[in-house]
């Protein structure tokens, strides 16, 4: 199997990989890394063993022998020869058998900086100390005991197996953010493209991806609107976008209650949050840990003055006790010991609470805000359309343009007649149309219809875009956020893309130009102004 995930690298042209592997597959991790170590970044290995003596009698554990059945019922339902389960099962017992056979010299080529050794407490499969003895022979590896789990963590306790794993893989590089901030495949690209543009300022990142689809009649996206600043970037193909200003909302059909519109035209639902796209929950827990953080520095700097701790102490109260009501405490409460213990007890309180379902106050079913749910998605009820997106049709949009469509055509109802009487009041669209090289900046809540089309029938589309946290004191473009405070502490805590932490280099504009063949067209570049919501300004 070890042979075969390299041959697969071979063929996606990969030249290194991280590894995550449980049970046989972290046995597959560990003997890539010991055979092809230039191959291998990172090694997850969660109930590994290096020896068949360290395989226990699983048929005595009723934990297992229900996975077993698990899977046999599973095979048949997915596998397409169901009916030869028993074989593999015989294969599998095979291997047990006689692999692996390793000794401490097998681990000598292993770069045991960038392991860990990983497994459950209650462990029904392999013997603890096989992952002793391992992590004794690796002398620079982690060690990891997960809790109250066996050898099937990640199905008893997938949050605390995966912010462990996310924990290992971005301990060792400058990928700290890479789940939420660089999805794939933008996390394997990040030294081809500027992080952050040096045209957009000081604007927070808070996404970025990349679109690819395959059209050449086009395939359209509804008409929606973001809750972030968003900069299209065009690489190939051709798009065609409707802009509506957020001040047109009640003219669009949304299927969320607006409760506001911000001046800056973000618009708020059932769930106020503020200009900048924060609720008051996440924000007053941010700048609580933003003035933690500061408190600390003070206390350990020489040169701080006693009045400035003084001070930095009382705002940090301030900031915990707001935190403390939003969250149902008492603001007098529990006010003595060290301040620093009190808020890791809040947030250590707080995270707890959010995995065990306690906190449902905060549990949004709009969007909640930037550190919020951003979906309307319920594992107990039907599932219902975003608050984000208009309830006309594509084709009623199409046909009242009098534009060619790709969609179902509008059937003749009152609605349909509504949903036309609606888009004449709202008045006539903005008309973007991008080319490859091109680009679109798109300010939070402007709504938008988008048909993505190939250049020809063999062609793909495709788009980076990159999305920021809406701004709010747009004058300032040194600091375009009111709460300075807060949002300095949020930008600090992106190290992958602004370099702050680890000493990175933040890539720039003018490093991705000396390595492009084709420079940036900045008469390519279009943005629609936040301030005059009728105008384009042309770059």
């Amino acid at each position: 199997m070890s042979e075969d995930l390299v041959a697969l690298l071979d063929h996606l042209h990969i030249p290194k990989a991280s590894f995550v592997g449980w049970s046989d597959g972290a046995i597959s991790a560990l003997n890539i890394a010991a055979k092809h170590p230039s191959r291998v970044d990172k090694v997850f290995a969660f109930s590994a063993n290096y020896n068949i003596s360290g395989v226990m009698d699983t048929t005595l554990s009723p934990v297992f022998m229900t996975y077993i059945n698990r899977t046999i019922s599973e095979y048949s339902r997915l596998s397409p020869h169901a009916n030869r389960y028993d074989d593999f099962l015989n294969q599998i017992m095979q291997m047990w058998k006689g692999q692996p056979n390793w000794t401490e010299p097998f681990f000598s080529t292993i770069n045991s900086t960038n392991v860990w050794i990983v497994d459950g407490d209650h462990e029904e499969a392999v013997l603890r100390s096989q992952q002793d003895d391992m992590a004794r022979w690796l002398p620079d590896t982690g060690q990891l005991l997960l809790p109250q789990v066996s050898h099937f963590a990640f199905i008893q306790d997938p949050d605390t197996f995966n912010a462990m794993l996310w924990s290992f893989l971005g301990r060792y590089s400058d990928d700290g953010d890479v789940p939420n901030t660089f999805p794939p495949p933008t996390n394997a690209l990040k030294d081809d493209f500027p992080l952050v543009p040096t045209l957009m300022g000081n604007l927070v990142l808070q996404q970025e991806n990349l679109w690819v689809g395959k059209s050449k009649e086009g395939s359209c996206w509804p008409l929606h609107h973001d809750f972030y600043d968003k900069l299209y970037c065009l690489l190939q193909g051709r798009k065609r976008l409707f802009l509506y200003t957020p001040n047109q909302s009640h003219h669009l059909h949304p299927h969320g209650e607006i409760k506001k519109v911000h001046p800056n035209g973000l618009i708020s639902y059932n769930n106020p949050v503020r200009s900048d796209g924060l609720n008051s929950y996440d924000a007053a827990k941010c700048k609580m840990q933003a003035l933690k953080k500061g408190m600390s520095k003070l206390k350990s700097s020489s040169n701080a003055r006693a009045v400035d701790v003084k001070l930095v102490k009382k705002a940090y109260e301030e900031a915990r006790n707001a935190f403390r009501e939003l969250q149902g405490d008492s603001a007098d409460a529990d006010l003595v010991g060290n301040d620093a213990d009190d808020a890791d007890a809040i947030l250590a309180r707080l995270e707890a609470q959010e995995r065990e379902g306690q906190v449902d106050e905060n549990e949004e079913e709009e969007w909640g805000g930037i550190g919020g749910n951003d979906g309307d998605e319920s594992d107990d009820e039907e599932e219902e359309d975003p608050s984000s997106f208009s309830g006309i049709p594509t084709s009623v949009l199409h046909s009242h343009l009098n534009l060619p469509t790709t969609t179902a055509p509008p059937s003749s109802n009152p609605s349909t007649s509504a949903f036309i009487s609606s888009l004449k009041s709202a008045g006539s669209p903005f008309i973007v149309n991008l080319k490859a090289g091109e680009m679109l900046y798109l300010p939070a809540s402007w709504w938008h219809e988008v048909t993505s089309s190939s250049s020809s029938p063999s062609d793909i589309h495709m788009a980076f875009n990159y999305w920021f946290r809406p701004p709010n004191a747009p004058d300032k473009l040194t600091l375009p956020y009111k709460d300075s405070l807060v949002w300095k502490y949020l930008r600090d805590e992106q190290p992958a893309a602004y370099g702050v932490k680890r000493g990175l280099k933040r890539k720039t504009e003018k490093d991705a130009l000396a390595t492009s063949n084709k420079p940036i067209n900045k008469r390519k570049i279009f943005f629609v102004n936040v301030d005059l919501p009728n105008a384009f300004s042309v770059w």
